[in-house]
């Protein structure tokens, strides 16, 4: 069972704060903000959530009593996972009615307003400045710049050039990175690395699934998106190309772990070479 963590409000003795993390995109954004009465409703629907040590963007919703968060998948809308609302050390709004931010420690909230923001160019990386209400995804040079080669560009390199492909595959990594990341928080049990060594040589330090010595790594046998515990009880060691291939599946390897394997992984009885005689030596008769 997954023992509840309160915390208190490392923001509220002050009268400024920054908030720090990456967008839906990958990109870095920083907003410094000042301290707000606690006359503004509630943050109903956050863009970005710290859990623990971690920011977690998307779609967040609060439920009315206040007591978890559930974030949305974007495309199709899927609930991702329900986050007990005891874990979040701050909120980033996305409504008009309510504050910017809101911080939390125990029973207490503090609210804040953005002063200045900053956050990263989508193409050279820079660092710009941005209002909270304004989608600038440019720096200036580099608007200048595309200004120039707008009339050589083709439209497929125009599109490349204002969202390179670095920057969509970043978005994708960080967007599994971050749900994963999640679902093994908010799921119940875990397990040291310690543990999943043992595991691996409990089975011979082999993939369950091909027989493969590759790198091993831990997957779920039934996969966290399903409610599949993080407990060393639902681990089986994969390689990575496997674990892959496994996906969402709820597919256990561990009762008869080698029917699987390729035919010349599989274990069998062991026989003892044939020894050749010398063509040029003739067999002895016997007496």
């Amino acid at each position: 069972m997954k023992l509840p963590f309160f915390h208190s409000d490392a923001y509220a003795h002050g009268s400024s704060a920054v908030f720090t993390f990456r967008d839906q995109e990958g990109l870095a954004v920083a907003y410094h903000c000042e301290k707000l009465p606690n006359t503004k409703p509630r943050i109903r629907r956050a863009r970005a959530l710290r859990i623990g040590s971690r920011r977690i963007p998307g779609e967040w919703r609060l439920n009315k009593a206040g007591t978890r968060w559930t974030l949305y998948s974007e495309i199709p809308r899927n609930i991702v996972q329900i986050s007990p609302a005891f874990e979040v050390h701050w909120a980033f709004g996305s409504g008009v009615r309510c504050a910017d931010f809101e911080t939390y420690g125990g029973r207490t909230i503090t609210r804040w307003r953005i002063i200045t923001g900053q956050q990263q160019c989508k193409h050279c990386g820079q660092m710009l400045e941005a209002k909270l209400n304004e989608h600038i995804t440019h720096c200036a040079h580099c608007k200048d710049r595309f200004r120039e080669l707008r009339q050589i560009l083709s439209p497929e390199e125009r599109e490349a050039w204002l969202s390179p492909y670095k920057v969509k595959k970043r978005e994708q990594r960080e967007r599994q990175i971050n749900y994963r990341w999640v679902r093994e928080f908010a799921a119940k049990g875990s397990f040291t690395p310690a543990e999943f060594k043992n595991l691996c040589a409990a089975y011979g330090n082999v993939c369950l699934c091909c027989g493969g010595t590759g790198p091993l790594v831990p997957d779920h046998v039934i996969p966290l998106e399903s409610q599949g515990t993080n407990d060393i009880s639902n681990i089986q060691p994969l390689c990575k190309s496997c674990n892959s291939r496994k996906g969402t599946e709820s597919t256990d390897y561990r009762p008869n772990h080698q029917k699987s394997w390729p035919m010349h992984r599989r274990p069998g009885p062991h026989v003892e070479p044939a020894t050749a005689q010398p063509a040029n030596k003739k067999p002895s008769r016997q007496n």
